[in-house]
């Protein structure tokens, strides 16, 4: 049993150096343009046509991409 015991401990904790041999991320060399203003209906609509049918809506929303799809106008504004 100690066996399993050591084997499973050493398992992830193995050291590394490769922390010691990082070198720092250089900054971008350009700004990515960021839109900061108001989300048009026409952008949460093509975002809603790109959902793929069947997907999970996950466990704090309870709308799935089919209704947000063939729920009209009304459920996008």
């Amino acid at each position: 049993m100690n066996e399993w015991k050591t084997y499973f401990e050493n398992l992830l904790n193995v050291k590394s150096d490769a922390s010691e041999d990082n070198e720092p991320i250089p900054p971008a060399s350009e700004d990515l343009p960021i839109h900061q203003g108001t989300i048009t209906a026409e952008e949460v609509e093509q975002a809603v046509k790109q959902l793929k049918d069947g997907k999970s809506p996950g466990l704090d929303y309870a709308i799935t991409p089919e209704a947000l799809k063939y729920g009209g106008k009304w459920i996008i504004n």
